[in-house]
């Protein structure tokens, strides 16, 4: 079996939440884990589910089942279901290098539009120079 990368580990436990969304209460831990065999460390799994809570796609929600027993639930918000439509990680991934290749395209091409205006600002300069030189008898 293939490691997942990161993001793919993200867009992955993202499409579970929203597939079992329906369900009302969430998924604990365990049961995420069940959906996944790929990601094989329960603390990864972790660290995956409270990143996609820092980015407002998870909402976490503790439960006394009785007293001292406490479920931790996690649900995808409204925002990590538009974030899912929109194919999640891997397409912010894409559009950020893409968006970076635009850039560093702009930028090069300036660069050499730069440099040719300047090149013919000295052609310009030696040719006044030139014609100074050769018609001052």
């Amino acid at each position: 079996m293939q490691e997942l990368t990161p993001i793919q580990k993200l867009d992955t436990v993202l499409g579970i939440l929203n597939s079992n969304s329906k369900r009302g209460a969430g998924l604990t831990l365990f049961e995420v884990e069940e959906f996944l065999p790929e990601i094989t460390e329960i603390d990864e799994l972790a660290r995956v589910l409270y990143k996609l809570e820092k980015d407002n796609f998870v909402k976490i929600r503790d439960i006394t089942i009785v007293p001292g027993t406490v479920k931790r639930y996690f649900m995808i918000t409204f925002e990590g279901k538009l974030f899912w439509q929109q194919n999640g990680y891997d397409q912010q991934e894409k559009d950020s290098r893409t968006k970076r290749n635009r850039d560093t395209a702009f930028a090069l091409s300036v660069g050499i539009g730069t440099a040719l205006a300047g090149l013919y600002g000295l052609f310009e300069i030696i040719k006044l120079l030139s014609q100074s030189v050769f018609h001052c008898k």
